[in-house]
């Protein structure tokens, strides 16, 4: 599957790592760029690119953007712009945007 994680972090990080042991075809975007994504993030195959290209051509992408950084991204949300959904992390209730 075609999955962009956005945010590089704690969560983003590892959900791509993940992600891409399992075989999936990964990129990984940090509003920071592509150097904040580190280099262990990569290791699974995953791949940095920048904010906008995130949301091109993907089956899934996952916010994985602490809420108090979620406004910031919203003008990248193609996916949900054609009728996907974008969940953003937080402490104990996930958060669905809506265009």
């Amino acid at each position: 599957m075609r999955i962009s994680v956005i945010d590089a972090g704690a969560i983003g990080g590892n959900l791509a790592r993940k992600l891409g042991e399992a075989g999936h075809d990964v990129e990984v975007a940090d509003a920071r760029g592509r150097g904040a994504v580190a280099p262990e993030v990569l290791t699974t195959g995953a791949r940095a690119v920048p904010l906008d290209d995130a949301v091109k051509d993907r089956e899934a992408v996952i916010l994985a953007v602490p809420f108090n950084r979620l406004r910031p991204v919203r003008p990248g949300r193609a996916a949900s712009d054609r009728g996907g959904c974008c969940r953003g992390q937080g402490r104990s209730r996930p958060h669905v945007c809506r265009a």
